[in-house]
């Protein structure tokens, strides 16, 4: 096993890491420090105690999809690839086969659980997304969601929108754990990745581009049954004209706001009405 470990800026000034409390933080050095040369890191408590981290910083490190624990005990970093690369003359595989045999590699050299009979392995490059104990495999065409009974449900016409999405999250909010992920597949079958894109740009002129302020801004779309750019432009317009239509009726409007006009015949032409209209009133008072 190296002497020497490096870490990935991308990852440890990232919100996500940087917003864990100082513990966490110095909880995830530790273990790096120590995995082995794919990762794994066989006593994960025994690192906690010795360090004086407490559970709530090994439990947040999993929480927050830094680390990805297995049922014996062992825990790999979810990022390892990202931050170390190992000559091959220098590399040691781990002796954990049996948990490395579980994971896949992303297209972005992250870890993730892979899903039994045929899905590929860390050999082999595909984006996964694992969540909880149901997971989802993207690829060019479609979407297969594999649950615990074996059942698959394929959406054709939606991968690249829910994959533009999660681009997106990544790119500008952070990395995506699987509650973040399950909310991203309910939204992607709700609204096109471009008025996601929006949303998110909103957020950032506000500087407040997280996942609440996101959530929130969408929320209130939807409410207006707004899930295209169309159909915000559209919603615009509308508001525009109603805001025209009001300020008319408060004699605002353009037309108002012109003053006496200098067209002398067209002065004539309210005046005589304006005499027609007091005749029928004296009229109608006889």
């Amino acid at each position: 096993m190296a002497e020497r470990r490096m870490f990935a800026k991308t990852i440890i000034d990232s919100d996500l890491f940087l917003d864990m409390p100082s513990s966490t933080q110095c909880l995830y050095f530790h273990l790096s420090m120590r995995a082995g040369d794919d990762g794994f890191i066989n006593n994960p408590k025994k690192i906690q105690r010795f360090i004086g981290s407490s559970d709530d910083d090994l439990k947040l490190l999993i929480a927050k999809n830094f680390i990805i624990p297995f049922d014996s005990g062992v825990v790999v970093i979810k990022h390892w690839k990202i931050h170390n690369y190992i000559r091959n003359d220098r590399y040691k595989e781990t002796l954990y086969l049996e948990e490395k045999a579980q994971l896949a590699v992303t297209e972005n050299k992250e870890y993730v659980l892979g899903i039994p009979n045929g899905i590929p392995t860390v050999g082999e490059r595909e984006t996964q997304v694992r969540l909880g104990k149901d997971s989802i495999e993207l690829d060019k065409n479609n979407i297969d969601i594999y649950t615990e009974d074996g059942n698959v449900d394929k959406y054709v016409n939606e991968s690249k929108n829910l994959k533009n999405i999660s681009r997106l999250y990544e790119q500008n909010i952070g990395l995506i754990n699987g509650v973040t992920g399950e909310w991203l597949i309910e939204i992607s079958e709700k609204i096109e990745s471009g008025l996601f894109k929006r949303a998110i740009e909103i957020a950032t002129d506000s500087n407040k581009c997280t996942l609440g302020y996101v959530k929130g801004i969408i929320k209130k779309w939807l409410e207006k049954d707004i899930t295209t750019l169309d159909k915000l432009e559209a919603y615009r317009l509308q508001q525009n004209q109603k805001e025209v239509d009001s300020d008319v009726r408060r004699g605002k409007g353009n037309f108002e706001n012109e003053g006496p006009t200098n067209d002398p015949e067209s002065e004539a032409t309210r005046r005589r009405e304006l005499l027609r209209q007091i005749e029928e009133l004296e009229r109608d008072e006889l």
